[in-house]
């Protein structure tokens, strides 16, 4: 499918969190965890993602690949998982068809 299209297209929707966790190559699956932590296997996947941006770019040349963050949105996700973030920056955060934007303009453009 790739060498078929002309302009193939991939977008990652990554996320903040993924700036507070440093990529283990040798643990990409986060095996190593004594415990489950739901926030360190996300934050390590959207790190990934980031990453596997970057790679696609440089082996497919003719592939336009992007990581992109959809700002801080109104979700569910950052309502439970950031409860006190969300009550003090609830009036803040971008709806999520705001969020949506960039990453549906950089999915046509």
């Amino acid at each position: 499918l790739l060498h078929k299209s002309e302009r193939g297209r991939v977008v990652f929707v990554s996320s903040g969190c993924m700036l507070v966790q440093k990529l283990d190559p040798t643990d990409i699956q986060c095996q190593s965890l004594k415990q489950f932590d739901g926030m360190h296997v996300y934050a390590n996947n959207k790190r990934q993602q980031v990453v596997l941006a970057e790679m696609y770019s440089r082996e497919y040349p003719q592939l336009f690949c992007a990581a992109m963050h959809p700002g801080w949105t109104d979700t569910k996700g950052v309502q439970t998982t950031m409860p006190e973030f969300y009550t003090r920056m609830q009036d803040r955060l971008r709806t999520p068809r705001q969020g949506a934007d960039t990453a549906l303009w950089l999915a046509i453009s």
